[in-house]
């Protein structure tokens, strides 16, 4: 196992978010985490990632525990985070963003394999992050992310105010990051583009895992009308 979560507990205050969340995650998968809103989908995300403390419990990464480890640790380690509001810093080009995910390992490597990855960005590296569209700045933020050369990669509602070619384009980078082993765990409201790509599936209900099992294990109708409580008519 690549990620391994182990009865994790988590409270905002007096408010019980996360009640005994266990999670895994195989190397070369792509794991979806699917909830309705309030779920606790975003908070588990941020736990694995250091963002917020668990109460309770075991985040193991590639077999070594990293529970108290701090969040540049854990991106240190191997673990690429991009969050819903992907935290660019919208006044600096392009490149000074991609230069903020760069750790230098591999330097030049890793940066011809991102502009590669989006040819995109190459012809846009000297514009500011906040002239771009939705769609570029969300790849501006998986590419920063891939700078620090992760063995998982952690994406939080990715397709948020994506045209549909976006969401196409989305979808084949993810296919091609995992096709070069890197490990995905999505957090994802579009279910039928999520379900294309998923290896292993979890469903969250009020901070507990009620459901898990391997693609293909569940279609589509189930899951929106059982566990997310969507009426199809």
């Amino acid at each position: 196992m690549l990620l391994d979560i182990k009865d994790i507990h988590v409270y905002y205050d007096k408010s019980y978010i996360l009640r005994g969340v266990s999670l895994k995650i195989e190397k070369g998968e792509i794991g979806c985490l699917f909830g309705r809103n309030g779920a606790g989908k975003t908070t588990t995300l941020k736990t694995i990632m250091g963002l917020v403390n668990p109460r309770q419990g075991e985040i193991f990464y590639d077999g070594k525990d990293i529970t108290g480890l701090r969040p540049y640790q854990r991106a240190r380690g191997g673990i690429g985070f991009i969050p819903q509001d992907k935290l660019l810093f919208k006044k600096m080009t392009v490149y000074e963003n991609l230069l903020t995910g760069s750790k230098g390992q591999n330097h030049g490597q890793t940066w011809d394999m991102v502009l590669e990855l989006f040819p995109d960005l190459r012809e846009k590296l000297s514009r500011k992050a906040g002239s771009l569209s939705g769609g570029q700045q969300q790849m501006l933020a998986i590419a920063r992310a891939l700078l620090i050369n992760p063995d998982l990669l952690i994406l939080d509602e990715p397709s948020i105010g994506l045209m549909p070619i976006m969401i196409s384009s989305l979808a084949e980078v993810i296919t091609k990051l995992n096709g070069v082993g890197i490990t995905v765990l999505l957090v994802e409201e579009k279910i039928p583009f999520a379900l294309r790509l998923a290896h292993r599936i979890y469903v969250m209900d009020v901070g507990k895992i009620v459901y898990q099992g391997m693609a293909g294990s569940i279609d589509e109708n189930e899951l929106l009308s059982h566990y997310l409580g969507v009426n199809q008519r």
